[in-house]
């Protein structure tokens, strides 16, 4: 009996690791339906995201002393960047292995951005990613 318990015991131990270390990537849905999305990082509720799919607005979930709120974060232009008024054009992309891996597409153009940190202020923001030909 104590060594079926001590097997029991050891199987739920590797079952949580393995479920901590393998965080699936979350990405917004290319559908027609709904302009605004949540997606949330599996690795950190601090990486949650509402997108405008149609203008490529993103905003962050942030805490203070009032509760919860969004707040916008900056994306910066990307030459390859252009909408269609009234569409869905964007996608956004977080991957279970950190904010590094966290991009925002245009889902007509190929545009894309990383989400990058100013380590001055720590402010999270969008930077255009090149990509050497593609999108166009």
């Amino acid at each position: 009996m104590k060594t079926y318990i001590l097997l029991l015991l050891s199987l739920s131990f590797y079952i949580s690791l393995s479920a901590q270390e393998n965080q699936s990537p979350q990405s917004t849905a290319i559908t027609d339906i709904g302009r605004y999305e949540i997606v949330q990082s599996e690795g950190s509720a601090r990486y949650t995201f509402k997108v405008d799919k149609q203008d490529g607005r993103v905003y962050q979930m942030v805490k203070n002393d009032e509760g919860l709120y969004w707040q916008e974060v900056l994306v910066m232009p990307n030459p390859l960047d252009t909408a269609k008024a009234g569409y869905v054009n964007y996608q956004l992309f977080v991957s279970g292995h950190g904010p590094r891996y966290t991009f925002l597409m245009n889902v007509n153009t190929g545009a894309s951005w990383q989400l990058a940190k100013d380590p001055e202020n720590e402010k999270i923001f969008w930077t255009p990613m090149e990509t050497n030909g593609m999108g166009r």
